[in-house]
């Protein structure tokens, strides 16, 4: 993702809305509405025990192809966040063969395309960074079955989505905003993070971010919710940072 990509997009969804959007006055109502929101949509974190050919590392290889035909097509960071909800809340539905997770994850990312995109890749596009492993007509039919298990929900919040929140309430600092980023995109990839709701793991990038950089008394300024992601979300972010992942 480019350095300056997440947080730019979203002040356009807050700041460029201001005459919309009065962050003063319903900042928290706005903050509310996206913690129910988040309540919903959850994939299973432990249905790699229902696939029979799948582990945890096959997921991780999945995810890191899928980032880099993002990266490589340039769409938008909240994109990536989908992505990874629609399969994993696909896979926590339906057993596959593992010959066919490539199909489900360049579905997932046809799906999320169209979702958040304005101008949305072709299909043709997709088929040709899937290595033509699929046609036309299987990623019409996958596309269709996904759309069908997920019940045709797609609104769950990204951590992005709080991070907008609180770079709208707690303060921009380009430095915290870059090793946030760094924190957001690697739990994408691990799979640990999928029993941590979006709130909680932008609130513990965020505030852990700030305590690396010695910004930590900023964080006091930034509502409740963010000190108390601290506390709960600090221990598994200090293992991201350190590079032991657990589960």
């Amino acid at each position: 993702m480019d350095d300056t990509a997440i947080f730019g997009r979203l002040v356009e969804k807050f700041s460029a809305k201001s005459s919309e959007v009065d962050m003063e006055n319903y900042g928290n109502e706005i903050l509310q509405t996206l913690m129910d929101l988040e309540s919903e949509m959850k994939p299973d974190p432990y249905y790699i025990d229902k696939q029979i050919q799948m582990d945890w590392s096959h997921r991780s290889t999945l995810i890191e192809w899928i980032a880099e035909v993002h990266q490589r097509l340039h769409l938008v960071p909240e994109m990536l966040f989908l992505c990874a909800n629609c399969i994993d809340r696909f896979l926590s539905c339906k057993t596959i063969n593992i010959e066919r997770l490539q199909l489900v994850g360049i579905t997932a990312l046809f799906i999320a395309a169209k979702y958040e995109e304005v101008r949305p890749p072709p299909i043709t596009d997709m088929i040709y960074w899937a290595d033509d492993s699929c046609t036309d007509t299987e990623l019409k039919s996958a596309e269709r079955m996904m759309l069908s298990k997920l019940e045709f929900q797609l609104g769950r919040p990204s951590p992005i989505d709080f991070f907008a929140w609180i770079g709208q309430t707690g303060g921009y600092s380009p430095k915290a905003h870059a090793v946030t980023q760094y924190f957001l995109e690697v739990t994408i990839i691990d799979a640990c993070f999928l029993n941590h709701p979006p709130s909680l793991i932008a609130g513990g990038a965020y505030a852990l971010a700030r305590i690396m950089l010695s910004e930590d008394s900023q964080v006091r300024s930034v509502h409740c919710w963010v000190a108390a992601s601290l506390t709960r979300a600090l221990v598994p972010s200090s293992y991201l940072l350190s590079g032991i992942h657990f589960c």
